[in-house]
């Protein structure tokens, strides 16, 4: 007799983050809550340099968890991440992904030419390294017009896109770029 089953991925996560006072501050239980529900696997993404070792720490017992490397674009204190760096860290075995980066002019305002510059050198990393790039847009009418087209870069990364936009009808995407084969 055959099952029909689903099996779940979490491509987003930040397990690093959880609440986990329901599960007495144990991680494992929450992961096979979820196992539970269908989910087999989950990313758990990347926000700054200071927290990765941590979090990489975290879950590096869970085979079921992969780990991306980036900085978020709303992370305006802690460390800048360099292309070197990003590209050796991708080379930890749990590492998938680069990111979440990307532009956010929702919660971000001002000149946000660091943000740009941010994105460049994850765009670079993900190309070195051959690792998907995780992209992060919010309520961005504009797009990444000012950094991607002229990155032919971006162009040949492979990506996948994180969205949160105050307009749900209407997400906005990367201008000039390629969807990734998952969408």
């Amino acid at each position: 007799m055959t099952t029909n089953t689903i099996s779940l991925v979490d491509s987003h996560c930040h397990l690093d983050r959880l609440d986990l006072s329901r599960d007495d501050g144990q991680l494992q239980s929450a992961l096979l809550r979820a196992r539970d529900q269908g989910v087999q696997h989950m990313l758990c993404v990347s926000i700054d340099m200071e927290t990765w070792p941590s979090m990489c720490k975290a879950v590096e017992q869970f085979d079921q968890v992969s780990v991306s490397v980036g900085v978020h674009p709303n992370e305006q204190e802690g460390q800048e991440p360099t292309v070197a760096t990003l590209t050796e860290l991708a080379q930890h075995p749990r590492v998938v992904a680069i990111g979440e980066t990307g532009l956010d002019y929702f919660r971000s305002e001002g000149d946000l030419d660091w943000q740009r510059e941010r994105f460049r050198r994850h765009i670079a990393a993900a190309k070195l390294s051959g690792k998907p790039l995780i992209i992060h847009f919010s309520s961005n009418d504009r797009g990444c017009g000012p950094c991607c087209p002229r990155e032919s870069s971006c162009r040949e990364a492979r990506h996948l896109r994180s969205w949160c936009a105050t307009d749900p009808e209407r997400p906005t995407r990367c201008e000039g770029t390629p969807r990734s084969r998952s969408e």
